[in-house]
């Protein structure tokens, strides 16, 4: 399989990773919502500041239990500062795979490319990359998840553990917990999930 995209309205990828630097939480960025990147600049997944048409093409192959998938991303963004918005010129490739067995699966995935800011015609440039490996096992009416990610830019690395477990308790009810671990931080989430049928 193989297919490619031309997009607008991401001129800003880029700016997080390297202002703000990596984050883990679940926040749900909206069209049209401007993200803190620093104290005093914002980044935005749909500004579109300086006309040009970014693209990604992607190629990949499908077998019986193993997909595998490469992506190049080109925002062609000019690095430029428009008011509280930089541009960020970001050039990212990306490498997945996926292993299925009969109740397990092993996912993974890496980024990984060049980014630059010319904020007065002088260009600045660092490497980001990401990537995890997730593996999930199902046994009963639960599963078992335990995924490890890693981030890199200009300031260093850093490293994240996941554990997670979800049961079916009841019906269309499950129950779970998860725990996330960084070098820093440690969270920790319950939750308790209700499917809806449409019958």
């Amino acid at each position: 399989m193989a297919g490619a995209t031309l997009f607008r309205g991401n001129d800003t990828f880029g700016a997080l990773p390297v202002d703000r630097g990596w984050a883990l939480h679940n926040h749900w960025t909206l069209l049209g919502e401007w993200v803190p990147a620093d104290d005093d600049d914002y980044t935005s997944v749909s500004a579109e500041n300086d006309g040009r048409i970014g693209w990604s093409a992607r190629g990949g192959w499908n077998g019986q239990r193993l997909s595998l998938q490469y992506t190049h991303i080109d925002n062609r963004s000019d690095g430029k500062p428009y008011g509280a918005l930089y541009n960020w010129g970001t050039k990212f490739d990306v490498a997945s795979f996926e292993y299925t067995g009969d109740d397990w699966v092993v996912i993974g995935e890496y980024g990984w490319g060049p980014t630059f800011v010319a904020p007065r015609g002088q260009k600045f440039v660092t490497d980001i990359s990401a990537g995890y490996l997730l593996f999930s096992k199902s046994g009963g009416a639960g599963r078992v998840s335990i995924r490890v990610d890693s981030y890199e830019n200009q300031r260093g690395r850093d490293e994240a553990l996941t554990l997670a477990y979800l049961r079916e308790v009841y019906g269309s009810w499950r129950a779970g917990a998860e725990v996330i671990a960084t070098e820093d931080d440690t969270r920790v989430m319950l939750q308790l999930r209700c499917a809806f049928s449409n019958h």
